[in-house]
């Protein structure tokens, strides 16, 4: 299955780059989140204030790379199953009408549904 990201290099970049913004967002957060404890520990209210402020700005930066990342995931698996099905349909149109009809048609059933299982499983370990 690496041979359909490999085709598909730059959106599956593209996945794995937003899914290390997310987590780069979420750590940011949190340490943003020290500060506005230390801030409000010391009764500085400008400074907790602030830091809150700053906190819902990088929460909603968070908020908007968890959503490109999801849908150009959901892009990303669209277009490598219709790679999968287009190459397995011209895998079977390529067949001779005697060997067409010598195999069981549930095999090629079983031969998509494994490569679009691949493919969405190679998709999660690489993100």
């Amino acid at each position: 299955m690496f041979y359909y990201l490999k085709k598909n290099w730059k959106f599956s970049l593209l996945v794995c780059f937003l899914q290390v913004c997310v987590w780069g967002m979420q750590a940011a957060v949190q340490l943003l989140l020290i500060k506005t404890f230390d801030a409000a520990i010391n009764l500085e209210f400008k400074n907790f204030m602030f830091w809150t402020i700053v906190s819902l700005g990088c929460w909603g930066i968070y908020f908007t790379f968890g959503i490109a990342q999801g849908y150009f995931q959901a892009q990303t698996i669209r277009i490598l199953n219709n790679h999968v099905r287009h190459d397995l349909y011209l895998s079977l149109m390529s067949k001779d009408y005697q060997e067409y009809n010598s195999l069981d048609s549930g095999e090629y059933i079983s031969w998509k549904e494994e490569m679009l299982q691949a493919t969405k499983l190679n998709l999660q370990i690489v993100v």
